[in-house]
Protein backbone atom coordinates (compact mmCIF):
# COMPACT_ATOMS: atom_id res chain seq x y z
CA UNK A 1 0.00 0.00 0.00
CA UNK A 2 1.73 3.77 -0.99
CA UNK A 3 2.09 6.00 1.53
CA UNK A 4 -0.37 8.12 0.27
CA UNK A 5 -3.28 5.40 0.66
CA UNK A 6 -1.99 4.99 4.39
CA UNK A 7 -2.03 8.86 5.05
CA UNK A 8 -5.39 8.67 4.49
CA UNK A 9 -6.42 6.38 6.74
CA UNK A 10 -8.17 7.01 10.13
CA UNK A 11 -6.80 6.22 13.18
CA UNK A 12 -5.79 7.38 16.72
CA UNK A 13 -4.71 10.96 17.09
CA UNK A 14 -1.55 12.04 16.32
CA UNK A 15 0.82 15.00 17.24
CA UNK A 16 1.72 17.83 14.70
CA UNK A 17 4.14 20.51 14.69
CA UNK A 18 3.74 24.03 14.39
CA UNK A 19 6.11 26.70 12.99
CA UNK A 20 4.38 29.89 13.77
CA UNK A 21 6.77 32.30 12.09
CA UNK A 22 6.46 36.23 11.32
CA UNK A 23 4.55 36.33 8.19
CA UNK A 24 3.74 32.71 7.63
CA UNK A 25 2.72 29.35 9.54
CA UNK A 26 3.46 25.80 8.37
CA UNK A 27 2.56 22.59 10.42
CA UNK A 28 3.36 18.79 9.70
CA UNK A 29 3.62 15.71 11.07
CA UNK A 30 5.89 12.14 11.68
CA UNK A 31 4.53 9.36 9.53
CA UNK A 32 6.04 6.23 9.54
CA UNK A 33 10.09 7.69 8.84
CA UNK A 34 8.16 10.41 6.98
CA UNK A 35 7.40 14.17 7.35
CA UNK A 36 4.70 15.03 5.92
CA UNK A 37 4.36 19.43 5.38
CA UNK A 38 0.50 19.31 5.37
CA UNK A 39 -0.68 22.01 2.38
CA UNK A 40 -3.59 24.87 2.71
CA UNK A 41 -6.92 25.17 1.00
CA UNK A 42 -5.08 26.98 -1.66
CA UNK A 43 -2.54 23.86 -1.74
CA UNK A 44 0.74 26.12 -0.46
CA UNK A 45 2.84 24.66 2.46
CA UNK A 46 2.86 28.47 3.90
CA UNK A 47 -0.13 29.89 5.05
CA UNK A 48 -0.22 33.47 6.15
CA UNK A 49 -0.80 34.37 9.15
CA UNK A 50 -3.74 36.91 8.13
CA UNK A 51 -7.09 36.66 9.72
CA UNK A 52 -9.97 38.79 8.83
CA UNK A 53 -13.40 39.19 10.22
CA UNK A 54 -16.54 40.16 7.82
CA UNK A 55 -19.57 41.11 8.19
CA UNK A 56 -21.68 38.65 6.38
CA UNK A 57 -20.05 35.37 7.62
CA UNK A 58 -17.13 34.09 10.19
CA UNK A 59 -13.70 34.83 9.97
CA UNK A 60 -11.65 34.03 7.26
CA UNK A 61 -7.94 33.29 6.98
CA UNK A 62 -4.86 32.90 5.28
CA UNK A 63 -4.26 33.69 1.56
CA UNK A 64 -8.66 34.59 1.64
CA UNK A 65 -7.67 36.85 4.54
CA UNK A 66 -5.18 38.74 2.96
CA UNK A 67 -6.57 39.08 -0.33
CA UNK A 68 -9.94 41.24 1.31
CA UNK A 69 -6.91 42.63 3.51
CA UNK A 70 -6.89 45.78 1.56
CA UNK A 71 -11.01 46.86 1.23
CA UNK A 72 -11.04 45.59 5.11
CA UNK A 73 -7.83 47.15 6.86
CA UNK A 74 -10.07 47.45 10.30
CA UNK A 75 -10.85 43.96 10.84
CA UNK A 76 -7.80 42.09 8.94
CA UNK A 77 -4.82 41.35 11.25
CA UNK A 78 -1.77 40.37 10.72
CA UNK A 79 0.39 38.47 12.60
CA UNK A 80 -1.46 38.16 15.42
CA UNK A 81 1.46 36.59 17.49
CA UNK A 82 3.61 39.82 17.40
CA UNK A 83 0.82 41.83 20.12
CA UNK A 84 1.09 38.06 22.52
CA UNK A 85 1.54 38.63 26.23
CA UNK A 86 2.04 42.58 25.20
CA UNK A 87 1.20 45.38 27.89
CA UNK A 88 -0.58 48.62 25.75
CA UNK A 89 1.77 50.99 27.01
CA UNK A 90 4.57 49.25 26.20
CA UNK A 91 7.26 49.98 23.53
CA UNK A 92 6.28 47.26 21.23
CA UNK A 93 2.60 47.53 21.10
CA UNK A 94 2.74 51.22 20.28
CA UNK A 95 4.75 50.80 17.82
CA UNK A 96 2.39 47.78 16.31
CA UNK A 97 -0.77 50.68 17.16
CA UNK A 98 1.12 53.62 15.02
CA UNK A 99 1.45 50.82 12.39
CA UNK A 100 -2.22 51.36 11.25
CA UNK A 101 -5.52 49.62 11.19
CA UNK A 102 -6.48 47.52 13.28
CA UNK A 103 -7.28 49.68 16.12
CA UNK A 104 -5.04 48.42 19.21
CA UNK A 105 -6.46 49.41 22.64
CA UNK A 106 -6.12 49.32 25.92
CA UNK A 107 -7.87 46.54 28.29
CA UNK A 108 -9.02 46.65 31.29
CA UNK A 109 -6.31 44.72 33.12
CA UNK A 110 -3.59 46.94 31.13
CA UNK A 111 -3.11 44.55 28.03
CA UNK A 112 -3.04 45.36 24.43
CA UNK A 113 -6.33 44.81 22.55
CA UNK A 114 -7.60 44.78 19.15
CA UNK A 115 -11.18 46.43 18.16
CA UNK A 116 -12.59 44.51 15.57
CA UNK A 117 -16.24 44.43 13.94
CA UNK A 118 -16.90 40.59 13.50
CA UNK A 119 -20.30 39.90 12.00
CA UNK A 120 -22.02 43.55 12.93
CA UNK A 121 -20.81 43.74 15.83
CA UNK A 122 -17.60 45.34 17.79
CA UNK A 123 -15.31 43.28 19.43
CA UNK A 124 -12.77 43.41 21.51
CA UNK A 125 -10.38 40.52 21.30
CA UNK A 126 -7.03 39.17 23.09
CA UNK A 127 -4.64 38.50 20.56
CA UNK A 128 -4.51 34.75 21.76
CA UNK A 129 -8.28 34.95 20.71
CA UNK A 130 -7.55 35.78 17.08
CA UNK A 131 -4.69 33.76 16.73
CA UNK A 132 -6.65 30.61 18.11
CA UNK A 133 -9.03 31.07 14.81
CA UNK A 134 -5.55 31.01 12.75
CA UNK A 135 -4.42 27.74 14.51
CA UNK A 136 -7.58 26.05 14.85
CA UNK A 137 -7.62 26.18 10.92
CA UNK A 138 -4.24 25.08 10.85
CA UNK A 139 -5.28 21.66 12.53
CA UNK A 140 -8.53 21.68 10.34
CA UNK A 141 -6.43 21.24 7.58
CA UNK A 142 -4.20 18.09 8.57
CA UNK A 143 -7.39 16.99 9.46
CA UNK A 144 -9.42 17.35 6.44
CA UNK A 145 -6.48 16.37 4.14
CA UNK A 146 -5.18 13.45 5.97
CA UNK A 147 -8.32 11.69 7.35
CA UNK A 148 -6.88 12.09 11.21
CA UNK A 149 -7.79 13.23 14.50
CA UNK A 150 -4.81 16.03 15.51
CA UNK A 151 -4.52 16.48 19.44
CA UNK A 152 -1.65 17.71 20.88
CA UNK A 153 1.15 20.11 19.34
CA UNK A 154 4.53 21.49 19.37
CA UNK A 155 5.10 24.85 18.30
CA UNK A 156 7.99 26.78 17.55
CA UNK A 157 8.58 30.45 19.15
CA UNK A 158 10.71 33.09 18.39
CA UNK A 159 14.34 33.44 20.67
CA UNK A 160 13.15 36.25 22.16
CA UNK A 161 9.57 35.17 23.76
CA UNK A 162 9.30 35.58 27.63
CA UNK A 163 7.49 33.43 30.10
CA UNK A 164 4.08 35.80 29.13
CA UNK A 165 4.76 35.29 25.32
CA UNK A 166 5.06 31.26 26.15
CA UNK A 167 1.36 31.48 28.54
CA UNK A 168 -0.11 33.40 26.08
CA UNK A 169 0.07 31.22 23.07
CA UNK A 170 -0.30 28.25 24.69
CA UNK A 171 -3.29 29.47 25.99
CA UNK A 172 -4.13 30.29 22.13
CA UNK A 173 -3.45 26.33 21.03
CA UNK A 174 -5.39 24.97 24.13
CA UNK A 175 -8.32 27.74 22.60
CA UNK A 176 -7.43 25.62 18.75
CA UNK A 177 -8.39 22.63 21.07
CA UNK A 178 -4.67 21.29 20.92
CA UNK A 179 -2.48 20.10 23.74
CA UNK A 180 0.39 21.14 24.03
CA UNK A 181 3.20 19.20 24.10
CA UNK A 182 6.22 22.00 24.16
CA UNK A 183 7.40 24.93 23.03
CA UNK A 184 10.94 25.24 21.57
CA UNK A 185 12.60 27.79 20.15
CA UNK A 186 12.44 28.10 16.11
CA UNK A 187 16.42 27.72 15.56
CA UNK A 188 16.61 24.93 18.02
CA UNK A 189 13.76 23.44 16.24
CA UNK A 190 15.70 23.57 12.68
CA UNK A 191 18.73 21.85 14.62
CA UNK A 192 16.63 19.38 15.77
CA UNK A 193 15.58 18.59 11.71
CA UNK A 194 19.24 19.41 10.81
CA UNK A 195 20.91 16.65 13.40
CA UNK A 196 18.59 13.93 12.02
CA UNK A 197 19.80 14.67 7.98
CA UNK A 198 23.75 14.85 8.98
CA UNK A 199 26.14 12.40 10.55
CA UNK A 200 27.58 13.53 13.77
CA UNK A 201 30.71 11.95 15.86
CA UNK A 202 31.84 13.15 18.51
CA UNK A 203 30.89 16.87 20.02
CA UNK A 204 29.90 19.39 17.41
CA UNK A 205 29.30 22.90 17.49
CA UNK A 206 26.28 24.23 15.92
CA UNK A 207 24.87 28.07 15.41
CA UNK A 208 22.06 27.64 13.98
CA UNK A 209 20.95 31.21 12.02
CA UNK A 210 17.20 31.25 11.52
CA UNK A 211 16.81 34.61 9.24
CA UNK A 212 13.09 35.21 8.89
CA UNK A 213 10.94 38.01 8.01
CA UNK A 214 11.23 40.54 10.56
CA UNK A 215 14.10 39.08 13.05
CA UNK A 216 17.20 37.17 12.89
CA UNK A 217 16.81 34.06 15.68
CA UNK A 218 19.77 32.20 16.34
CA UNK A 219 21.49 29.05 18.49
CA UNK A 220 24.19 28.13 19.62
CA UNK A 221 23.96 24.14 20.50
CA UNK A 222 26.47 21.59 21.42
CA UNK A 223 25.48 18.17 19.70
CA UNK A 224 27.07 14.72 21.18
CA UNK A 225 25.47 11.07 20.58
CA UNK A 226 22.04 11.76 21.81
CA UNK A 227 22.23 14.93 23.25
CA UNK A 228 21.67 18.70 22.14
CA UNK A 229 22.86 21.32 24.69
CA UNK A 230 22.04 25.17 23.68
CA UNK A 231 24.94 27.11 24.87
CA UNK A 232 23.65 30.57 23.77
CA UNK A 233 20.58 32.24 22.15
CA UNK A 234 19.67 35.29 20.63
CA UNK A 235 17.74 37.79 18.68
CA UNK A 236 17.98 40.83 16.17
CA UNK A 237 15.39 42.96 14.56
CA UNK A 238 15.78 43.13 10.64
CA UNK A 239 12.90 44.05 8.81
CA UNK A 240 14.00 44.22 5.31
CA UNK A 241 10.39 44.68 3.75
CA UNK A 242 10.15 47.86 5.83
CA UNK A 243 13.08 49.28 4.59
CA UNK A 244 12.19 48.18 0.80
CA UNK A 245 8.82 50.02 1.30
CA UNK A 246 10.33 53.44 2.98
CA UNK A 247 12.70 53.94 -0.35
CA UNK A 248 9.72 53.49 -2.43
CA UNK A 249 7.93 56.07 -0.60
CA UNK A 250 11.12 58.51 -0.55
CA UNK A 251 10.82 57.87 -4.53
CA UNK A 252 7.15 58.57 -4.77
CA UNK A 253 7.55 61.83 -2.81
CA UNK A 254 10.58 62.61 -4.65
CA UNK A 255 9.38 62.16 -8.29
CA UNK A 256 5.74 62.95 -7.50
CA UNK A 257 5.30 65.13 -4.56
CA UNK A 258 3.01 62.63 -2.75
CA UNK A 259 2.75 61.98 0.38
CA UNK A 260 1.27 58.17 1.17
CA UNK A 261 2.36 57.17 4.54
CA UNK A 262 -0.73 57.36 5.70
CA UNK A 263 -2.82 55.85 3.33
CA UNK A 264 -3.11 52.37 4.95
CA UNK A 265 -4.74 50.41 2.14
CA UNK A 266 -1.73 51.84 -0.70
CA UNK A 267 0.74 50.81 2.06
CA UNK A 268 -0.46 47.27 2.21
CA UNK A 269 -0.49 46.77 -1.07
CA UNK A 270 2.83 48.63 -1.81
CA UNK A 271 4.23 46.26 1.24
CA UNK A 272 3.23 42.79 -0.44
CA UNK A 273 5.11 43.94 -3.45
CA UNK A 274 8.11 44.75 -1.69
CA UNK A 275 8.31 41.46 -0.33
CA UNK A 276 7.91 39.76 -3.52
CA UNK A 277 10.35 42.02 -4.73
CA UNK A 278 13.00 40.98 -1.99
CA UNK A 279 12.03 37.41 -2.95
CA UNK A 280 13.20 37.92 -6.90
CA UNK A 281 16.39 39.61 -5.61
CA UNK A 282 17.91 36.65 -4.07
CA UNK A 283 17.56 34.56 -7.10
CA UNK A 284 17.69 37.22 -9.84
CA UNK A 285 19.76 40.48 -10.27
CA UNK A 286 16.77 42.32 -11.20
CA UNK A 287 13.45 43.20 -10.92
CA UNK A 288 10.95 45.45 -10.40
CA UNK A 289 8.28 46.94 -7.31
CA UNK A 290 5.22 47.40 -9.67
CA UNK A 291 1.77 47.91 -8.19
CA UNK A 292 -1.16 48.70 -10.30
CA UNK A 293 -3.45 51.74 -9.59
CA UNK A 294 -1.65 52.70 -6.13
CA UNK A 295 -0.97 56.44 -6.92
CA UNK A 296 -4.49 57.97 -7.50
CA UNK A 297 -5.44 55.71 -9.64
CA UNK A 298 -2.13 55.60 -11.76
CA UNK A 299 0.38 52.46 -11.30
CA UNK A 300 3.82 52.31 -9.63
CA UNK A 301 7.17 50.99 -10.45
CA UNK A 302 10.46 51.29 -10.00
CA UNK A 303 13.26 48.92 -10.97
CA UNK A 304 15.10 47.67 -8.25
CA UNK A 305 18.59 45.98 -8.98
CA UNK A 306 20.17 43.32 -6.33
CA UNK A 307 23.19 45.28 -5.80
CA UNK A 308 21.38 48.78 -4.73
CA UNK A 309 19.15 46.80 -2.59
CA UNK A 310 21.93 44.98 -0.84
CA UNK A 311 23.38 48.69 -0.32
CA UNK A 312 20.99 50.40 1.30
CA UNK A 313 20.27 47.09 3.56
CA UNK A 314 23.90 46.52 4.03
CA UNK A 315 24.08 48.40 7.88
CA UNK A 316 21.48 46.23 8.98
CA UNK A 317 22.31 42.73 7.16
CA UNK A 318 26.01 43.71 8.37
CA UNK A 319 25.40 44.14 12.08
CA UNK A 320 24.27 40.55 12.41
CA UNK A 321 28.26 39.88 12.46
CA UNK A 322 28.70 41.35 15.51
CA UNK A 323 25.90 40.00 17.36
CA UNK A 324 27.31 36.60 16.06
CA UNK A 325 30.80 37.66 17.40
CA UNK A 326 29.51 38.62 20.81
CA UNK A 327 28.06 35.02 20.62
CA UNK A 328 31.07 33.32 20.18
CA UNK A 329 33.22 35.23 22.74
CA UNK A 330 30.77 35.06 25.17
CA UNK A 331 30.81 31.12 24.61
CA UNK A 332 34.63 30.55 24.09
CA UNK A 333 34.22 29.06 20.77
CA UNK A 334 36.60 30.45 17.64
CA UNK A 335 34.67 30.54 14.27
CA UNK A 336 36.05 28.01 12.37
CA UNK A 337 35.24 25.37 15.74
CA UNK A 338 31.35 25.76 14.50
CA UNK A 339 29.11 24.62 11.94
CA UNK A 340 26.41 26.86 10.76
CA UNK A 341 23.17 26.17 9.55
CA UNK A 342 21.09 28.83 7.50
CA UNK A 343 17.44 29.10 7.79
CA UNK A 344 14.90 30.83 7.67
CA UNK A 345 13.38 32.68 4.22
CA UNK A 346 15.53 35.92 4.31
CA UNK A 347 18.99 33.54 4.92
CA UNK A 348 18.80 33.28 0.52
CA UNK A 349 19.62 37.06 0.64
CA UNK A 350 22.82 36.77 -1.17
CA UNK A 351 24.88 39.44 0.62
CA UNK A 352 23.78 37.69 3.96
CA UNK A 353 25.06 34.10 2.42
CA UNK A 354 28.35 36.21 1.44
CA UNK A 355 28.95 37.66 4.73
CA UNK A 356 28.61 34.68 6.68
CA UNK A 357 30.91 32.92 4.56
CA UNK A 358 33.55 35.43 5.52
CA UNK A 359 32.97 35.96 8.90
CA UNK A 360 33.40 32.48 9.69
CA UNK A 361 37.08 31.97 7.76
CA UNK A 362 35.47 31.15 4.31
CA UNK A 363 33.29 28.21 5.67
CA UNK A 364 30.42 27.27 2.98
CA UNK A 365 27.43 27.39 5.74
CA UNK A 366 24.97 23.92 5.64
CA UNK A 367 21.37 24.45 5.07
CA UNK A 368 18.28 21.80 4.61
CA UNK A 369 16.56 20.97 0.86
CA UNK A 370 14.19 24.47 1.90
CA UNK A 371 15.40 26.45 4.79
CA UNK A 372 12.24 27.68 5.06
CA UNK A 373 11.17 24.10 6.51
CA UNK A 374 13.61 23.52 8.63
CA UNK A 375 11.81 24.53 11.72
CA UNK A 376 8.64 22.95 10.94
CA UNK A 377 10.40 19.25 10.23
CA UNK A 378 12.13 19.60 14.18
CA UNK A 379 9.06 20.46 15.23
CA UNK A 380 7.37 17.54 13.39
CA UNK A 381 9.77 15.27 15.06
CA UNK A 382 9.88 16.41 18.24
CA UNK A 383 5.82 16.14 18.56
CA UNK A 384 5.76 12.73 17.60
CA UNK A 385 8.49 11.76 19.83
CA UNK A 386 6.65 13.56 23.14
CA UNK A 387 3.31 12.16 21.68
CA UNK A 388 0.85 10.25 23.71
CA UNK A 389 1.55 6.68 22.18
CA UNK A 390 -1.20 4.87 20.31
CA UNK A 391 -3.34 1.94 22.22
CA UNK A 392 -1.10 -0.73 22.43
CA UNK A 393 2.32 0.82 22.58
CA UNK A 394 4.97 1.82 25.49
CA UNK A 395 4.14 4.45 27.91
CA UNK A 396 4.40 7.86 27.45
CA UNK A 397 7.87 8.97 27.58
CA UNK A 398 8.90 9.35 31.27
CA UNK A 399 12.04 10.29 33.34
CA UNK A 400 14.03 8.09 35.64
CA UNK A 401 11.11 8.64 38.47
CA UNK A 402 7.97 8.04 36.59
CA UNK A 403 7.44 11.35 35.79
CA UNK A 404 5.79 13.09 32.58
CA UNK A 405 8.21 15.30 30.75
CA UNK A 406 8.23 19.39 31.39
CA UNK A 407 5.05 20.95 30.15
CA UNK A 408 5.45 23.30 27.65
CA UNK A 409 5.90 26.62 30.04
CA UNK A 410 8.40 25.11 31.66
CA UNK A 411 12.46 23.97 30.71
CA UNK A 412 11.54 22.02 27.26
CA UNK A 413 13.34 18.68 25.89
CA UNK A 414 15.76 19.03 22.91
CA UNK A 415 15.62 16.22 20.54
CA UNK A 416 18.80 14.15 19.96
CA UNK A 417 20.86 13.63 16.87
CA UNK A 418 21.49 10.21 15.24
CA UNK A 419 24.76 9.98 13.10
CA UNK A 420 24.29 8.13 9.47
CA UNK A 421 20.51 9.01 8.88
CA UNK A 422 19.54 10.29 5.50
CA UNK A 423 19.68 13.48 3.54
CA UNK A 424 15.98 14.26 4.12
CA UNK A 425 14.70 13.67 0.20
CA UNK A 426 11.64 15.46 -0.86
CA UNK A 427 8.77 14.54 -2.66
CA UNK A 428 4.67 14.95 -2.52
CA UNK A 429 2.07 13.18 -1.72
CA UNK A 430 -1.88 14.00 -3.13
CA UNK A 431 -4.54 14.90 -0.67
CA UNK A 432 -7.64 16.72 -0.48
CA UNK A 433 -6.08 20.28 -0.59
CA UNK A 434 -3.05 19.75 -2.63
CA UNK A 435 0.23 17.98 -2.59
CA UNK A 436 2.03 17.62 0.86
CA UNK A 437 5.89 17.88 1.09
CA UNK A 438 7.40 14.95 2.47
CA UNK A 439 10.95 14.65 3.81
CA UNK A 440 11.85 11.56 4.37
CA UNK A 441 14.46 10.34 6.66
CA UNK A 442 15.28 7.04 4.88
CA UNK A 443 12.80 4.67 7.41
CA UNK A 444 14.61 6.09 10.64
CA UNK A 445 12.49 4.78 13.63
CA UNK A 446 11.13 7.09 15.85
CA UNK A 447 12.43 4.89 19.27
CA UNK A 448 16.07 5.12 17.38
CA UNK A 449 16.17 8.97 18.03
CA UNK A 450 15.41 8.49 22.44
CA UNK A 451 16.32 8.82 24.94
CA UNK A 452 17.85 12.27 24.78
CA UNK A 453 19.32 14.83 27.03
CA UNK A 454 16.61 17.62 28.64
CA UNK A 455 17.81 21.38 28.78
CA UNK A 456 17.13 23.26 31.62
CA UNK A 457 16.24 26.86 31.55
CA UNK A 458 17.65 29.72 34.33
CA UNK A 459 16.74 33.16 34.78
CA UNK A 460 19.89 33.59 31.97
CA UNK A 461 18.02 33.07 29.22
CA UNK A 462 15.71 35.17 27.24
CA UNK A 463 12.75 33.24 28.57
CA UNK A 464 12.36 35.54 31.56
CA UNK A 465 10.24 38.01 32.34
CA UNK A 466 12.57 40.53 33.27
CA UNK A 467 14.00 41.29 29.64
CA UNK A 468 10.28 40.87 27.89
CA UNK A 469 10.43 44.76 27.79
CA UNK A 470 14.06 45.17 26.33
CA UNK A 471 13.34 42.14 24.05
CA UNK A 472 10.51 43.91 22.75
CA UNK A 473 12.14 47.41 21.34
CA UNK A 474 12.91 47.54 17.96
CA UNK A 475 16.59 47.96 17.13
CA UNK A 476 16.24 49.09 13.79
CA UNK A 477 17.23 52.81 14.03
CA UNK A 478 14.36 54.39 11.75
CA UNK A 479 11.85 52.64 15.06
CA UNK A 480 14.08 53.72 18.14
CA UNK A 481 17.61 53.50 19.71
CA UNK A 482 19.12 49.88 19.49
CA UNK A 483 18.78 48.10 23.25
CA UNK A 484 21.75 46.73 24.67
CA UNK A 485 23.53 43.54 22.91
CA UNK A 486 23.33 42.55 26.11
CA UNK A 487 19.82 41.32 26.28
CA UNK A 488 19.76 39.45 22.55
CA UNK A 489 22.39 37.09 23.50
CA UNK A 490 21.97 34.97 26.71
CA UNK A 491 23.71 31.81 27.38
CA UNK A 492 21.40 29.12 29.38
CA UNK A 493 23.46 27.68 32.42
CA UNK A 494 22.22 24.61 33.45
CA UNK A 495 21.80 21.22 32.01
CA UNK A 496 20.63 17.65 33.33
CA UNK A 497 20.04 14.39 31.85
CA UNK A 498 17.10 12.87 31.66
CA UNK A 499 16.48 9.07 30.41
CA UNK A 500 13.58 6.87 29.66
Amino acid sequence: MGFAMRARQSGPPVAVGIDLGTSCCRIGLWRDGDVLIVPNERGCLATPNCIGFLDCTGPVVGDAAAEQAAVNLKNTIFAPQRLLGAAYDSPWAQRLRLQGPPDIVRGEDGSALYSIQDRGKSKLMRPEEVLAVLLHEMKRQVEQCLGVTVKCAVCTVPSKYGQKQRRALTEALHKAQLEVLALVKAPTSAAIAFSLTNPIEGPRNVLVLDFGACYCDFCLLTLHGKCLYERAVGSEFVDLDSLLVRFCLTDIKLRLGIDMSSDWAALLRLSMACESAKRKLSQWNQTRVNVEALIQGGDYCVAMSRSYFEEFCSRDIDSLMEIFDICLVESGLERDAVDVVLVGGSSRIPRFRRLVKDFFRGQQPSELLRPDHAAVLGAAVYAAALAPPAPGNSGKAEDSEGEKRPGPTEPEPTPASRAGVGTGMVGTVSGSSGSAGIYSFDGLRLEEILPWSVLLETSASPASEDLEDLLDVPCNEAFGPRPPRESFVKRPSQSYPVTQ
